[in-house]
Parts: structure tokens; sequence; C-alpha cells
């Protein structure tokens, strides 16, 4: 049920804003394939220690250019789900006074804690499968081998669940970060721990639901064109969760007979 009522209220605050979120989305793509492809030519068209460093600078400046861009776009999407007016000055706000490189840093540590958290869960199960081979002569049963490697799959399989569960308690960081621009990273982590306890399955339900119409994205629809109703879906759900203001409750009583009289 609040899937649905997350998803209603996505497309109303994307209401006429549809092109412009798509623009947005366009331009941090655009950004990173440049980068790739300026970084290629440089390591084709200059010797191998000046394009390091060449390319060290590169690194630098799409790092924060793409910071800020994503951090400018989360906080549009948290201004439409707030139904604050959305602004494109956002982004250049967010690319101004070295804030794209606090945005980046911030990125920076929530992905490698999320990269942790995954290597921590699934490791042992790809040691074991990599070491298998190797004492295959001690399981002289097939079935107790088809077992371990069915086991070890199925390990693997369920600590990238679970890593995958635990790293939505990071999903607020950004949104914190967009709301109280002078935080530290350290700070919007630990608020977005805080304020995530209890309420990371309920945020990957709803990431979640968005899987089927990965298909027909890839096959039809221009998946930069779905991205910003997927973003815009999931910061509503933030927004309820930095707010503790309950969207499906003011969405829900808006909707009941005789509410606007």
């Amino acid at each position: 049920m609040f899937v649905k009522t997350y998803k209603n209220f996505a497309k109303r605050n994307l209401r006429g804003q549809t092109l412009r979120a798509f623009r947005i989305e366009m331009l941090c793509a655009s950004t990173a394939i440049l980068s790739a492809a300026a970084a290629y030519y440089i390591s084709q068209q200059y010797s191998r220690l000046t394009a390091i460093l060449m390319q060290g600078v590169l690194l630098a400046v799409t790092a924060a250019a793409l910071g800020g861009l994503r951090q400018g776009a989360s906080a549009w999407y948290l201004r439409a789900a707030h139904n604050r007016p959305t602004s494109s000055l956002l982004i250049l706000y967010w690319l101004q006074r070295r804030r794209g490189y606090r945005a980046a840093a911030l990125r920076l540590a929530v992905r490698v804690r999320k990269l942790f958290y995954m290597i921590a869960l699934t490791a042992p199960a790809f040691v074991l499968l990599y070491l298998l081979p190797k004492n295959a002569d001690t399981l002289s049963d097939a079935r107790t081998y088809s077992a371990v490697i069915l086991g070890s799959i199925l390990y693997a399989v369920t600590g990238a669940v679970c890593a995958w569960v635990i790293a939505q308690k990071y999903a607020l960081s950004e949104c914190i970060l967009a709301e109280h621009p002078d935080i530290t990273i350290r700070e919007a982590i630990r608020k977005s721990t805080e304020r995530m306890n209890g309420r990371c399955i309920k945020l990957l339900v709803l990431k979640v639901s968005f899987i089927p119409a990965l298909i027909p994205c890839a096959a039809i629809i221009p998946i930069l064109y779905y991205l910003p109703y997927y973003r815009q879906t999931v910061a509503c759900m933030l927004c309820d969760l930095l707010t503790e203001d309950s969207i499906i409750e003011s969405v829900d009583a808006a909707e009941k007979p005789g509410s606007g009289s």
C-alpha cells in the first residue's frame, strides 16, 4: 500500500517537471561519459607519466563536478518531495565553494562502508568456492560436492541481500547534507544511521518494486527518462523519514470524502 502511495505522490511532484528532471539526469550522465572519454584520449596521446598526472587532475575535477551534480539533484528531488519550489540553481549552489568536493567525499565514504559490508558478508562463500576445486579429492561423494557448491551460492546470495539491507541505513546522508550544507560528513552519516534504524527493509521494498520495470525500460523506455520517477519516489519516502511528517497520512486525509469541506 505504501509503495503505491509514494509512487502516486512522486507523479504529482513531477507533473510539469519531468523534462527538467530528465535534463538534470542527462547532465550527470554526460559529465561521466565525457570524463571517461577524456581519460581515454589522454592515455592515447601522452606519455605514461604525463597521462597519469593529467588523469589525476581530471579525476579530481570530475569527482567535484559529479559530486556537486548528484548532490544538487538530490536537493532538487528533496525540495519537490517537500512541495517546495524547485530550481536548477541548486545544481550551481553545490558546484561552488568546494561544496562539490564535500559531496563527493560523502558519497565516497558511504560507498566504502557499503563495500565493506558486501565483502564481509559474501567473502567467505567466494573463498570456499575458490578452495573447493583444490579439495575436490576429499569430497568423493558427488552429492556432497554439489551440496557444498549450492550452500556457498546460497550463502553468497543471502550475504549480498543482507548487505543491501544494511546499506539502506546510509540513504538519508545526502538528504541531511542537502538540508544542512555545513554539517560534517561523519555527522551526516551518523544521523542517517539513527533515522534509518528499523526502516531499512521498508525502503528496500520500495526500491525493489521498481525492478520489474528495468526490462521494458532497457528495451523500450530510455532509463534516464524513467530514473527521475524512481528518484522522486525514493525522495518522497526519505522526506517522510527526514521530517517525520507522513506523506501517506496527508495524502490519505486529502483523498477522504468530505476532507475538502
